[in-house]
């Protein structure tokens, strides 16, 4: 579970239960990541001040590539808002698991994927290596082929 205590609502998944979005006093609503795009039509979440500096030029480089490319500086509204389908990624720097592993499941039981670059998929006992969350797996194969050969 992912609460937004400013909105008054949380977003809710479990291994054997889709994500949901629950408010009080309505009915809880199923999620969905975003459909398959382009490169050039995706956005996403780079935190980008979490990149080795000798390597952030090179990340912020592929920006353009993208339609938005930027950082709330919160992964739990990072993930609110793939899980919701009003963004196609999330990249983590630094992936504690208590940043990722609940925005993770979330997003991957409304239909996303999440790995770390080099293939290996998420584990809450992972404390290295980049991870990338992505909308389908498609989506995610072409990110990782990018973010991979700047992030080392």
């Amino acid at each position: 579970m992912i609460l937004d205590p400013v909105c008054d609502d949380w977003i809710t998944a479990a291994e054997d239960r889709p994500t949901r979005l629950e408010r009080p006093g309505r009915a809880p609503r199923p999620l969905a990541v975003a459909p398959s795009r382009e490169i050039a039509e995706m956005s996403g979440f780079v935190p980008l001040s979490l990149v080795p500096e000798d390597r952030q030029g090179a990340v912020a480089a592929l920006f353009p590539e993208f339609r938005r490319a930027t950082s709330l500086r919160c992964s739990a509204h990072e993930y609110r808002l793939l899980a919701q389908g009003h963004a196609d990624f999330c990249l983590g720097i630094d992936p504690m698991p208590w940043d990722h592993a609940a925005g993770v499941l979330l997003c991957r039981q409304a239909g996303g994927v999440a790995a770390f670059l080099d293939g290996t998929p998420y584990s809450a006992a992972r404390r290295d290596g980049v991870l990338l969350t992505a909308a389908s797996p498609d989506a995610w194969a072409r990110l990782a082929e990018r973010f991979g050969a700047v992030t080392g």
